[in-house]
């Protein structure tokens, strides 16, 4: 019973970790895509 316990809080916990990072990574890649594309189409011209 008190594994099961663990278990649950141990991946509740790395599923809340998760989610922030998905949660903070998502402007940061579109930062950085954006940063990128912006680059490209200066340097083509």
């Amino acid at each position: 019973m008190n594994t099961r316990r663990t278990a649950i809080w141990l991946g509740s916990l790395f599923g809340g970790l998760l989610y922030l990072f998905i949660l903070a990574a998502g402007p940061i890649w579109g930062g950085i895509i954006t940063a990128e594309a912006t680059h490209l189409s200066a340097a083509g011209r």
